[in-house]
């Protein structure tokens, strides 16, 4: 009858860094004898120490995510919408802005009455995604001054309206 034996001949642990993540590598090597037969088994388990990144890259936009624009006062004019600008970062990553994607951007016509959208875009490295958006309205300088007219008189309104409640009492 054969008789089995197991040693511990080898036990220990390796911490190693992989992709910037502290793994913790636990080796064991039992040999194994079964009479004139020896062979020896060597198994690791590979436990990671740090948690994945889950968190989501964010991104802030420089001046206003709700813009309005008066359109050129000339016929015909060339208005150019530029870009406040951006920043995006990551926990892990770090500054990450230049792997921002822009839409809408070349769809803003200061020329053209309307709400355009710009959308900016960005993911780290782990995957993890973040957006944010800017509005533009673009109006007409017409448009701007009677509605500034209408704030002026409704608020003459309400003061006519309050003296007069008040001379009632």
């Amino acid at each position: 009858m054969l008789r089995k034996k197991y040693k511990n001949l080898i036990k220990g642990t390796i911490f190693a860094l992989s992709n910037q993540k502290l793994i913790k590598l636990i080796i064991m090597r039992k040999q194994i004898n079964y009479g004139i037969l020896g062979f020896a088994i060597v198994s690791m388990i590979v436990t990671g120490c740090s948690k994945d990144d889950t968190t989501a890259p964010s991104i802030a936009l420089s001046g206003s995510t709700d813009e309005t624009v008066i359109l050129p006062l000339t016929a015909g004019g060339n208005g150019t919408y530029t870009d406040p600008g951006f920043v995006a970062t990551d926990e892990e990553d770090g500054t990450i802005t230049a792997k921002v994607s822009v839409s809408g951007l070349s769809d803003v016509n200061l020329n053209r009455k309307g709400v355009y959208t710009i959308t900016y875009s960005v993911s780290d490295e782990a995957g993890n995604s973040a957006s944010a958006t800017r509005t533009v309205r673009v109006v007409n300088e017409a448009e701007v001054l009677l509605e500034h007219m209408l704030m002026q008189l409704t608020l003459q309104l309400s003061q006519v309206l309050l003296v007069s409640l008040m001379q009632m009492l």
